[in-house]
């Protein structure tokens, strides 16, 4: 997932299949997450057809952190499975950015009109941004024929007095970057979900 949380994207993958996956993004306990807090994050994705996709449905986020600091950590819970989280960090030369990208897979094919909800932590730390926005991408292993659905933002205050009254942007990655990575944890995602069906 690189740079700034989460730009949701659609991943496509063969033009006979289409299947207009819709995000959605839930926090039960509201918008504020003290330092050291962990939040419980619904993720819901629906199959709004025509087909049933083809692999796991994938939802990526990736960021940035801001420079000598940390945004939030995205984490897999008790309550997380059959989903998964993984984490990975792309550590840049000394002065430049380095990536964080985080990959959450459903686990199962979605059919037409079926939903699908993974649950995952988000903390944040005492050097977080008092306000940022958080953007998730859902990805199907299908041709996505409206990805305007797919791209799901979600503001999080830690509950510090905020420097300012504007959301903080955390840089995102390339369209391209982030395509390539989501089409590829999809791909893996459904690997795995072919060797266990």
């Amino acid at each position: 997932m690189g740079a700034a949380l989460g730009v949701l994207l659609t991943a496509s993958a063969g033009a006979q299949t289409s299947a207009d996956i819709k995000g959605e993004v839930w926090l039960p306990g509201g918008p504020i997450v003290p330092p050291g807090a962990i939040a419980r994050v619904h993720l819901t994705a629906t199959n709004l057809g025509p087909d049933t996709t083809i692999g796991s449905v994938g939802v990526g986020a990736a960021f940035t952190p801001n420079v000598g600091s940390r945004n939030f950590e995205l984490l897999q819970l008790d309550e997380t499975p059959p989903c998964t989280v993984r984490a990975t960090v792309f550590v840049a030369p000394p002065g430049q950015l380095s990536t964080v990208v985080v990959s959450i897979f459903m686990e199962r094919m979605l059919a037409p009109s079926e939903s699908a909800t993974c649950i995952v932590g988000l903390r944040t730390f005492p050097e977080s941004p008092a306000v940022q926005r958080v953007r998730f991408g859902f990805a199907p292993l299908t041709e996505d024929p409206d990805p305007s659905n797919n791209r799901v933002s979600v503001e999080i205050r830690t509950g510090s007095p905020p420097p300012s009254t504007q959301p903080i942007e955390i840089p995102a990655a390339s369209s391209q970057a982030l395509l390539f990575l989501l089409v590829t944890v999809c791909a893996a995602g459904s690997v795995v979900l072919r060797r266990t069906v």
